[in-house]
């Protein structure tokens, strides 16, 4: 839910293009329930980076890092080289949260095939219908014809 208000234009700081609001304690001592957090959107985050993330249907202000990933999910970010990449992971500064570990899978075929996660999630929820451009996209990500794609239903 969004709730415009309005502030001071003083108490905006410089770059900043909108505020949230801090929901719970998972970010504390830095960042309290209540608190407005003014955000600049970007599009990629460093690790140790505190960013504003949406997964699963929530959003999260988190600090981003990256974990070598356990055996269960190298070979979800393992690439063509063999190379096996960090999996993502969403931090809280107050230790009595364990970290959110990102489905390797679904980042990765978001980012490969230029997707938003979102769009894969939503996709997923509708039961898989998928667009034309959305499927052109994937083959294209795939390094795959549509014929293909099709052919391998």
């Amino acid at each position: 839910m969004f709730q415009q208000i309005q502030v001071p234009a003083s108490s905006v700081p410089a770059g900043a293009e909108f505020g949230i609001y801090v929901s719970g304690d998972s970010m504390e001592p830095r960042y309290h329930n209540g608190q407005i957090v003014w955000v600049k959107s970007c599009e990629e985050l460093e690790c140790g980076d505190i960013g504003i993330f949406v997964y699963d249907d929530c959003g999260y202000l988190k600090k981003y890092d990256e974990h070598t990933p356990d055996k269960s999910q190298a070979e979800f970010l393992t690439d063509s080289y063999g190379v096996v990449h960090n999996q993502p992971v969403l931090v809280s500064l107050n230790t009595k949260y364990s970290p959110i570990l990102i489905s390797p899978n679904l980042c990765v075929l978001a980012k490969k095939c230029g997707i938003s996660y979102s769009t894969i999630q939503t996709t997923a929820r509708r039961g898989g219908q998928l667009s034309v451009e959305t499927i052109e996209r994937i083959c294209q990500g795939l390094g795959i014809t549509l014929k293909d794609f099709f052919d391998s239903s």
